[in-house]
């Protein structure tokens, strides 16, 4: 290309009068010198540059030294900006804004577990009333997953479980949930009378074993912790939609990881003196057990086909975490169909912490194989003849 550009050139000069010619298409005879000796444009463009000019001559304070002021001045806002993305929330700056959520008094917030939390609608809301059902479902995972409640559960084990073994994880969780029958009372009823009688408890905790109320307020979108949440259906319902957020991902206590996608958001009342509304997430699991995972090279597999049964399919909105799926781009190889790949997403505004075992890799005794793109196949010619050359040669006076 690059010996064959200056005859282009010529056969264009023939064809085009002088006007047409202006410095990018003299531009042409350096590209490939460029690209030969450069490598890929993308290194070593000036495009972007070129773009901020009106941006960093605004940043010039010092008009005698213009070139290292502008560069100063980029350098420190750069580092500023990438340092402070680290910071805690409450550390505030000109990077790091305050919240848009909970921006409220500190004092009212609760101290409790699963209380704790930047979250805000994202939506308008509409008023739902629970089955009992549902509310009993939604109420036993709140006061499970509350740490604070770990001593009045093991105070309910001792009291109502007779057998000289421990009972398992599926037998505890029916004793939570139905207690040991004649007429003996299950864990939600047996906590809220612990919270009249026991004058140790907490106030908040004794505001949650007074029970949430039956009326809930619903949401399509809801933004917790740096996070966009969407509920499926209002996801499909959004014609042209360019963003994905139903995606969600929580890590269970036996070790197994959940994925899944949100069908409804709720937005519970616990009434009291303060106010206390976490937001549970219902969801649609699907099956862990058919998860496919590629531990070196950190590839999570989901079949969005499948269902996780039981009935546990409730989370505290702080518990999750968002996540993608994409779908193989290939239909025709047999072990890719119905699969997607999981993508975690990280929160927006923020950097993940980083790992000083990143920065120790010894080349010497490392396993892996550095990826380097081959240049594209294929060539560029033009095509000329043996006379075509000659008379170019002779106008351009080149050897």
């Amino acid at each position: 290309m690059e010996r064959l550009a200056p005859v282009l050139l010529c056969k264009l000069e023939k064809i085009f009068p002088p006007g047409f010619f202006n410095p990018m298409q003299h531009m042409i005879l350096h590209l490939p010198y460029e690209a030969r000796m450069g490598g890929p444009v993308q290194g070593r463009w000036c495009y972007s540059i070129e773009r901020l000019q009106k941006i960093l001559r605004n940043k010039c304070k010092n008009k005698c030294k213009i070139e290292a002021s502008i560069a100063e001045s980029y350098i420190l806002e750069e580092v500023s900006n990438y340092t402070t993305k680290y910071y805690a929330n409450n550390l505030t700056s000109v990077h790091n804004p305050p919240p848009r959520y909970n921006a409220g008094n500190p004092e009212d917030e609760s101290k409790l577990s699963i209380f704790r939390g930047q979250l805000g609608s994202a939506s308008g809301a509409t008023n739902k009333t629970l089955q009992h059902e549902e509310w009993r479902t939604i109420m036993l995972y709140v006061l499970t997953n509350l740490s604070e409640v770990e001593p009045y559960m093991q105070e309910f084990n001792e009291q109502f479980w007779h057998e000289s073994r421990e009972p398992t994880l599926e037998e505890a969780s029916a004793l939570l949930r139905d207690g040991v029958g004649n007429d003996m009372p299950d864990f939600i009823s047996w906590f809220k009378q612990k919270g009249t009688t026991d004058e140790s408890m907490s106030a908040d905790l004794r505001q949650v074993a007074d029970g949430c109320a039956y009326r809930v307020r619903s949401f399509k979108a809801y933004d917790v912790n740096g996070y966009r949440f969407h509920t499926a259906s209002h996801e499909q319902s959004r014609p042209n939609r360019r963003t994905t957020n139903t995606g969600v991902f929580t890590p269970g206590l036996d070790g197994a990881e959940y994925y899944g996608r949100i069908e409804e958001i709720y937005e519970l009342n616990f009434d009291g003196s303060k106010p206390l509304n976490p937001v549970i997430f219902k969801c649609h699991w699907f099956d862990p057990e058919v998860v496919r995972r590629t531990p070196n090279l950190g590839l999570v597999e989901i079949r969005q086909s499948t269902v996780l049964p039981g009935d546990d399919v409730y989370i505290v909105a702080q518990q999750a975490t968002q996540v993608y799926y994409l779908s193989y781009p290939c239909k025709t190889v047999q072990r890719l169909k119905g699969l997607d790949v999981v993508y975690k997403v990280p929160p927006h505004g923020k950097l993940p912490v980083p790992n000083n075992e990143d920065y120790n890799i010894d080349p010497n005794t490392y396993d892996g194989e550095f990826f380097q793109e081959d240049g594209l196949a294929g060539i560029f010619e033009i095509d000329l003849t043996e006379a075509q050359v000659m008379e170019v040669d002779n106008e351009t006076g080149s050897d």
